[in-house]
């Protein structure tokens, strides 16, 4: 008995096919709408597009698997398939699975949805426009270019982070220090004991008292005096030191290991490593790794106060590496006598690398120098005089090279303190790094002052020449 349907019936059928299809669900619909038009598949005469439910299960398969279309050729089902970009893999799919009926609106839904399912089935993308159209939310849009939609992103703007961790959108959750608390959120991401900065600020201990005075030693001019907390003419030291206020004289007379401080005596002498003075008034160092150096007593910087003046007479041939030192007093990691990485230091390089003749302090490592310097390295193979000035009280630290000053110098911010270095390694000719190589060259005289040299008197000093004082 043949079917009969009414055109009122077809037409109304069409519509709810063409609403449900665009609402993603176009499969299931399509299966009922056809069961209840009468339409069969094994009843050819009834069914005027003359197409099975086989094509267009097909269809749906290859849809769902994200490929291209394999049924039929009809746009019905094809605008049903496109709907809803970042969904039209799935609800295509859906839609090519139906296996009722045959009619030809089956067969173009299967086509749509292997269309469909190619769009959707590849990354991960957002409903098309958004909330309420935003086009920040576009399915495709990535304002940051990695890869994760702007939808889907935590941190649209940041091409570093997909969601706002420990320290938000932009900034890095490091945790330099290894302390537990990321740098965003710490008032001193250098120092492993401080999260604040505390009395004392940063990479300064609260309650240190090396001298055991009234004093803590963040808040004493004088941390290694127990008599002084305040600076005097010659900083830590005696006033009876002179106008200059010469604390330590080293000429590398005579022979042996011993360098002589003329003016300290024992309490300043010297240890030469790996070689021996001239008999000349020298000693040379091979450098390299030749392990050759000379080393003071620990604690002689500090001592001084946060105010020195280091000079020099050395001749350099520029041979070996980058980075050696004319000197480097302070500590590295390593400890007492050893060399690793430096821990605080104050130090005077005739070459650095990439650029030229530089002094520079740190209370930690070169990530935190202050850095006095020029682009030129120091002459070679001739005798120069070389001085770097720490100016505590004037925050200030200059180079000089010949008894002239040496580029415009550097600002000492106010809690890094020559007074508060821990000097257990005060070297001439070795670094406090384990890769820098040692000073190949000759040390004529050595000189520390306990204050701030004036540009007047450094060059007065240069021109008296190594084995004279200023008058």
């Amino acid at each position: 008995m043949t079917s009969f349907i009414s055109a009122r019936s077809i037409t109304a059928a069409r519509k709810k096919l063409s609403l449900r299809l665009q609402l993603g669900v176009a499969g299931t619909v399509l299966s009922a709408i056809i069961m209840v038009a009468g339409c069969s598949s094994s009843d050819s005469n009834s069914n005027p597009g003359g197409l099975t439910s086989g094509s267009a299960g097909q269809a749906g398969t290859a849809a769902l698997a994200g490929g291209s279309a394999l049924g039929g050729s009809g746009a019905t089902g094809g605008n049903g398939g496109a709907v809803t970009a970042g969904f039209a893999g799935s609800v295509g799919g859906t839609a090519g699975n139906t296996s009722s009926g045959g009619s030809a609106a089956a067969g173009s839904g299967g086509s749509a949805a292997g269309s469909g399912g190619s769009a959707g089935g590849g990354a991960v993308m957002c409903p098309a426009g958004g909330e309420a159209g935003d086009s920040g939310l576009e399915p495709t849009g990535d304002e940051d270019s990695d890869g994760v939609p702007n939808c889907l992103d935590g941190c649209p703007s940041d091409a570093a982070k997909t969601a706002p961790g420990s320290c938000g959108c932009g900034r890095f959750d490091d945790d330099t220090d290894q302390d537990g608390t990321p740098d965003c959120k710490d008032e001193c991401p250098n120092d492993s004991l401080k999260t604040a900065p505390g009395v004392c600020g940063c990479e300064h201990s609260d309650t240190a008292n090396a001298d055991n005075d009234a004093a803590v030693d963040c808040k004493d001019a004088c941390p290694k005096d127990a008599a002084l907390t305040e600076a005097g003419t010659c900083g830590c030291l005696p006033a009876s030191l002179g106008a200059l206020c010469l604390a330590h004289r080293y000429q590398f007379d005579g022979s042996g290991t011993v360098a002589t401080d003329s003016i300290a005596g024992a309490n300043g002498a010297g240890t030469i490593v790996g070689a021996q003075l001239s008999g000349t008034g020298s000693v040379v160092l091979l450098g390299a790794s030749s392990e050759q150096y000379v080393s003071l007593p620990r604690n002689l910087i500090s001592a001084l106060g946060d105010s020195a003046t280091f000079e020099a007479w050395v001749t350099w041939p520029g041979t070996g590496g980058d980075w050696q030192r004319i000197f480097d007093f302070g500590v590295s990691d390593a400890g007492a006598g050893q060399i690793g990485k430096a821990a605080g230091s104050v130090f005077l390089t005739p070459r650095a690398s990439g650029s030229g003749f530089r002094g520079a302090i740190t209370p930690s490592d070169f990530s935190e120098e202050t850095v006095a310097g020029i682009d030129t390295a120091l002459p070679t193979s001739v005798l120069t005089h070389v001085a770097l000035v720490v100016d505590g009280a004037g925050g200030k630290l200059s180079l000089y090279r010949d008894g002239v000053v040496q580029g415009t110098g550097a600002s000492i911010p106010p809690w890094v303190r020559l007074g508060l270095l821990n000097d257990a390694n005060n070297w001439l000719g070795r670094s406090q790094y384990q890769g820098d190589e040692g000073f190949a060259g000759t040390l004529h005289e050595f000189r520390i002052y306990s204050r701030a040299l004036t540009a007047n008197e450094i060059n007065a000093s240069f021109t008296a020449g190594a084995d004279m004082l200023p008058p």
